[in-house]
């Protein structure tokens, strides 16, 4: 299986009144470009006043991240259950205004927001913080979703970049400047130091174009060519800064779907019966239910890291997904993933499926709780560059998510483990569970309780 998201946003300055929400791009094929050229962090010595362009660096690179300060274990869990909670509200946000399949990374949109929260100043922050699920201690968002990245950028174990492993998850951000503006040297050490994000200066203005090709050319590479053209028309000359997230996401099933037993079944979406590639295998998965849902993990089988599964939410009727959706914002994500109690053979049989997707978020951010990021003369986005000029015109999110028997990976020691002792006892009937309807889907890191990908399965041929 395979994944890529990249979220951009464009921070616009304006000096009279608010520009209207660029529309999302038709697609162009762009060529690579080479960048030069500086931009500058404000009230700095005459000696480092201006950053030279960084060059570009390798998918998966040491990363060069300040260590986080401490957190107790309490903060910890308090992050993590924000985190959560923004997964499910967002994805219910967007789930009520796109039909069809929905495919998202809550992780990807919370890394970009974090970072723009790290600038974010009075109403505006507090607006953006709520949305982003922080608490009333007095902990720092911004500095609380840095260690969130850090964690997932940072592969665990010794010289982790020199180790193949059949699960890989990379994540990395940017930031894309105007040439020549002063940023706040706060702001840039935060977004550096902490979120791995040097600034590379691009010329919006007289060049918009070729920042167009530069931004896409660093999302092309970060993203394995999974996420092409994300801008497919150049940025308005009046943007002054990108924040870009990019994760790229690729592993195999620790229990893979043989392709012989691939058949063509039917699946019972919402314009009727088709008949669509289905994969079965009876395995041993950790299970649980909701009295609307069948829950089902399937580890990856990484050994760097082993913690990925991907989690099906089965409804149980054929037109269900409705209740379950209800549940999910009602319970959250823990109402599902907190039933996985207890390992079992389980037949399951789920579509191939690949989605492709592309989101603009701003109405859904502002309807989460931030409306004033949007409203120029409203954003308070000083802490970025000194002025109130600055405020958000595009939250874009483009995804691509492929699943297919070689799938993803997991653990077999579980699979070992459910069996002992089991020889001289009649051996329980496989629990059934069949995605021939619409179903949820999430990519999480299980030790961690955190859901890097979210979606839905509405029509799986499309």
């Amino acid at each position: 299986m395979r994944a890529a998201l990249v979220p951009m946003f464009l921070a616009v300055a304006c000096n009279t009144n608010p520009l209207p929400t660029p529309d999302l791009p038709t697609k162009t094929q762009p060529s690579a470009p080479t960048a030069t050229g500086t931009v500058q962090p404000k009230s700095t010595p005459p000696s480092v006043k201006t950053m030279t362009t960084p060059a570009a660096s390798s998918p998966a690179p040491p990363l060069a991240v300040s260590p986080e300060a401490p957190v107790s274990d309490a903060e910890r869990a308090a992050d993590a259950a924000g985190e959560r909670a923004f997964a499910a509200r967002l994805y219910g946000a967007v789930a009520k205004l796109k039909p069809g399949n929905v495919f998202l990374s809550p992780s990807s949109a919370r890394f970009a927001l974090g970072m723009l929260n790290g600038g974010a100043r009075g109403e505006t922050a507090r607006e953006l913080g709520a949305v982003l699920g922080a608490t009333a201690r007095s902990h720092d968002v911004a500095a609380s979703i840095a260690n969130e990245w850090a964690a997932l950028a940072v592969p665990p174990g010794p010289n982790p970049w020199e180790q193949n492993d059949v699960v890989v998850l990379r994540t990395a951000n940017r930031l894309f400047g105007q040439r020549g503006r002063a940023f706040e040297p706060a702001f840039l050490a935060l977004t550096k130091g902490r979120y791995g994000a040097p600034i590379e200066a691009v010329d919006f203005q007289k060049d918009a174009e070729g920042a167009r090709k530069l931004v896409n050319a660093w999302v092309e590479e970060r993203t394995e060519r999974k996420i092409q053209n994300i801008l497919a028309m150049p940025p308005r000359p009046d943007t002054k800064l990108i924040l870009a997230n990019a994760i790229y996401f690729n592993g195999k099933w620790a229990t893979p779907f043989s392709e012989g037993m691939t058949k063509n079944e039917p699946f019972y979406g919402p314009a009727g019966t088709t008949s669509v590639p289905t994969m079965r295998k009876t395995a041993s998965r950790r299970y649980g239910e909701t009295p609307a849902a069948h829950v089902v993990e399937l580890r990856y089988g990484g050994e760097i890291r082993p913690d990925m599964s991907m989690v099906l939410v089965v409804p149980k009727k054929k037109d269900g997904l409705a209740e379950v959706e209800k549940d999910l914002s009602t319970t959250g994500l823990e109402g599902f993933t907190k039933t996985l109690t207890s390992s079992v053979d389980v037949d399951l049989a789920m579509p191939k499926f690949r989605i492709e997707s592309e989101l603009s978020l701003g109405d859904t951010i502002a309807a989460l709780g931030a409306p004033s990021l949007f409203v120029f003369g409203k954003a308070d986005l000083s802490g970025i560059d000194g002025t109130k000029e600055l405020f958000v015109g595009l939250v874009l999110q483009k995804t691509f998510v492929s699943v297919d028997e070689k799938g993803t990976e997991a653990a077999a020691a579980t699979i070992v483990m459910m069996r002992a002792g089991a020889a001289m006892r009649e051996k329980p009937k496989p629990v059934e569970v069949r995605a021939d309807r619409p179903f949820l889907f999430l990519i999480r890191d299980a030790k961690r309780d955190r859901v890097v990908f979210m979606g839905r399965v509405v029509e799986p041929s499309r």
